[in-house]
C-alpha cells in the first residue's frame, strides 16, 4: 500500500506543487492530467492494479524519473466529458507542505478513497458512472524533479449488481459508450 516516511530525501518540497493543486482542482484532474506537460517531461505511465475491487495507481518500479522514493502531494480520479467541457472529479486528496510529508517506495499504490494520514481530502470519493473511462493521477516529487502519474481505467457493471473498475489491458474495449 503505501510509505509514509523517508527521511533521507529531507523535508524538500515540491515549490510548484500550490500552483499544480490549485491547476488540478480548478480545471479537474482529467484535464489537468492531460495537459501536464508543463512539469518535467509530461506525465508518466502509471499501472492501474485493483485492490479490493477498487482501482489503485501502482508507482512503476523504475522508470524516466529514476528509482528513488516519490513524494506525494496530489492524488485523484476524473473523468473527462468532452473538449470544451469541464472534467468530473471523482476523488481528489493533498498532502499540504505543513504535514509530515508522505513518500511511496517504487512499486506502492495509491488506492482510489484511501485515508492517508495528514493528507486534505479536496473531493471525497463519488460512486463511478458505468461504461466511462477515468484518469487516475498522482502529483509527485523527488530528488530529480516534480512529476505526475497518469494511467487510465474503466467502470463497468458486474454480474448481478454493483461495478467493477476495469483495467484496460484487461479488454480490448472496455468502455465503447464512454470514452
Amino acid at each position: 500500500m503505501l510509505g509514509l516516511t523517508k527521511s533521507t530525501l529531507g523535508k524538500r518540497g515540491c515549490s510548484s506543487c500550490g500552483a499544480i493543486l490549485h491547476g488540478v482542482i480548478a480545471v479537474g484532474v482529467s484535464c489537468a492530467m492531460s495537459s501536464a506537460v508543463a512539469m518535467s517531461r509530461g506525465p508518466v505511465r502509471v499501472d492501474i492494479k485493483r485492490i479490493d475491487g477498487q482501482p489503485a495507481a501502482r508507482i512503476p518500479e523504475s522508470d524516466d524519473t529514476g528509482n528513488e522514493w516519490v513524494r506525494l502531494h496530489i492524488a485523484g480520479v476524473g473523468r473527462a466529458t468532452g473538449p470544451a467541457s469541464p472534467a468530473v472529479v471523482y476523488w481528489v486528496i493533498t498532502v499540504p507542505d505543513d504535514v509530515p510529508p508522505v513518500y511511496l517506495k517504487r512499486g506502492e499504490c495509491v488506492v482510489f478513497g484511501q485515508r492517508i494520514p495528514g493528507a486534505t481530502v479536496e473531493t471525497p470519493p463519488k460512486p463511478f458512472d458505468v461504461d466511462k473511462r477515468y484518469n487516475f493521477a498522482l502529483v509527485t516529487s523527488s530528488e530529480s524533479g516534480a512529476w505526475i502519474y497518469k494511467g487510465n481505467f474503466c467502470v463497468r457493471e458486474k454480474l448481478g449488481s454493483g461495478t467493477r473498475a476495469v483495467l484496460l489491458n484487461e479488454d480490448s474495449d472496455p468502455c465503447p459508450r464512454g470514452r
